[in-house]
Order: C-alpha cells, then structure tokens, then sequence
C-alpha cells in the first residue's frame, strides 16, 4: 500500500534508489570483507529490515568481475562498474530515475564519477558513496510516510 502511494507522489524512485543503494553497501561489504558503520547528524545506518520479498538489484548482483579473479584489483573494479550503473540509473542528469538529492550531494557524486577520485579508490568510502542519498531519501520517504499515515484507504 505504500509503494502505491508514493506512486501517487511520484516518489518510487526514492524507494527504489534506497532499495539498491543499500543493497550495493551491503554487497561491497561482504566482497570487500570490511565492517562498516556509517554516521551522519548523529544518525547510524540501519536498514535491515527490508522485506524477504524486496527483489535484488540487477546492476548489484551481476557478476562483473573477470573469471576466476577475486583479487582486491578485480573487486574494486567490479563495485566502480556497479556504482557508475546506479549513479546512471539515479543521479547523472539523463538518469531514468533521477532522484531527489541536494544539490551538493548530486554535485559531489557527480565529481567523484567524473573524475574518478578517491571516493572510488578507497573500499571504505565506495563501500558507503550512497550514503548522503540514502539519508536524505529516508527523510523525504519518512515525510510520505507521515502523510500516507493520514490517507483513508
């Protein structure tokens, strides 16, 4: 019920872009074999709770690696692929799904991809270069949630 109505709110892509960001936090986690924590205005990341029903991205879990390569070099390079997919998917400008982000997230995101910065060297930080999205669509998401609260059936 509520997946339809943020689809009266024009707001799927925010669950969507939730759904796969996190799935691709989680993802690198486990490849990259690192605990992560993340915090923001004293909020930590918990989203656990989705659904065993919540389909698994596509761009997430196709295997981008070469055959047989798990070195660190192959794993890295699997996960810039995956994030340039969803940044295309619901950041970039043409994206199909483009979110609603601030514009200094979208402007970091879009530096660290155009110029292929640390935030896409490091495995903590490709690991968790959602996050500022995830947080401010929790917050949009959490203001539908409110109204969707209030709406007779």
């Amino acid at each position: 019920l509520f997946m339809q109505h943020l689809c009266r709110e024009f707001s799927t892509e925010s669950l969507l872009a939730i759904i796969e960001f996190y799935q691709f936090r989680m993802h690198a986690q486990q490849r990259l074999n690192i605990a992560l924590q993340t915090q923001d205005s004293g909020n930590v990341l918990h989203l656990d709770a989705f659904p065993a029903n919540v389909p698994c991205s596509d761009i997430v879990m196709a295997d981008t690696t070469l055959a047989n390569d798990d070195s660190a070099d192959a794993i890295m390079q699997s996960l810039k692929i995956k994030a340039l997919a969803l940044h295309a998917k619901y950041i970039g400008n043409n994206a199909k799904f483009q979110i609603n982000i601030s514009h200094h997230t979208r402007r970091t995101l879009e530096h660290a991809f155009a110029s292929g910065d640390e935030q896409l060297m490091n495995p903590l930080s490709i690991a968790t270069i959602f996050d500022a999205s995830i947080f401010e669509l929790v917050a949009l998401l959490n203001d539908a949630l409110s109204r969707f609260t209030y709406t007779k059936l």
